[in-house]
């Protein structure tokens, strides 16, 4: 965005990932410099050309400056921006707007390599937006729940990827013998999936149903190379439709809820990790662990 950040429903904010290995290691016993330099508390963002001189100027409606004090950027004076302050400015408003019954979406794009996984769903230690907003959101709903009587409420998760054009589901498990489609004009043939597990009859019974959830989505994950590529075929069937009635939508998405035992953010989180075991992950010149599918998680309330 060049220019002043228009006002709008739409937020468009940039980070700026530490040097990774690869690149602390192209300057021998020198610490390399950022050509992105962040002097203040809000979105302005100035580009420097090779002779550290300011290129262009632009203007986010927020900026997280996210190079540690140990990787020695003296020309910029900006606050380390952890996960928590990322958060604060995305996740945190998204979950006000589903609180509101609004619609709300958070998109990360960027190169290989950018920082967009850690971002989203950091680690065990210290999570990303993804996580953080399950908590949060939860949070909220049972603190309506301890305010209003006979409330209720049920949240949904699906978690689905594109990879190589194809839509992957990533919380089914589809049967070895799947058939790829011969002819995509003859009567469509959806391949056979397990059926979810159905909700505990008893509330003591929760948590082990949904741990047995997650350990059946990640059971084919522990394969061989060759095995997971042809997993990535069986996975090719899920179609992008569009409906008058409601809008564009992902033809035979899993959406896992309380009756298939998901009930606590805890409960949404196994299946989150489940999931990722099924991510497509190649290396790269930019990254030996970056992912390059495109991974979307729907949350519905």
């Amino acid at each position: 965005m060049s220019g002043k950040a228009e006002k709008s429903a739409v937020k468009v904010m940039v980070r700026v990932r530490p040097f990774n290995k690869r690149e602390l290691n192209l300057e021998e016993g020198e610490m390399p410099n950022s050509i992105v330099v962040m002097n203040g508390n809000d979105g302005a963002v100035q580009v420097l050309d090779s002779d550290q001189c300011v290129k262009d100027n632009f203007d986010f409606h927020q900026s997280f400056w996210s190079i540690p004090t140990s990787q020695n950027q003296y020309h910029c004076t900006r606050k380390f921006s952890d996960q928590e302050d990322v958060y604060q400015f995305t996740g945190a408003p998204a979950v006000t707007a589903a609180m509101s019954a609004k619609h709300c979406c958070i998109f990360a794009y960027g190169q290989t390599g950018s920082g967009k996984t850690y971002t989203m769903l950091g680690s065990d230690d210290d999570p990303g937006i993804s996580p953080r907003i399950v908590d949060h959101l939860y949070e909220e709903l049972d603190k309506i729940g301890s305010r209003q009587a006979g409330f209720d409420y049920s949240v949904e998760i699906s978690f689905m990827e594109i990879y190589n054009e194809k839509v992957k589901d990533l919380l089914v498990i589809m049967n070895e013998e799947a058939e790829d489609r011969e002819d995509d004009d003859a009567p469509k043939k959806r391949p056979k999936r397990k059926k979810s597990l159905k909700a505990p009859s008893s509330p003591d019974r929760r948590l082990s149903q949904a741990d047995r959830r997650a350990s059946t989505v990640g059971r084919k994950s522990r394969k061989s190379g060759e095995d997971q590529d042809e997993e990535k075929e069986a996975y090719k069937d899920l179609r992008v439709r569009n409906s008058p009635a409601i809008g564009v939508y992902i033809e035979g998405l899993t959406r896992l809820g309380k009756e298939e035992g998901i009930r606590t953010a805890a409960d949404v989180k196994k299946i989150m990790k489940a999931g990722m075991e099924h991510r497509a992950t190649a290396e790269t010149n930019m990254n030996a662990t970056s992912c390059d599918g495109r991974d979307e998680h729907e949350r519905n309330i």
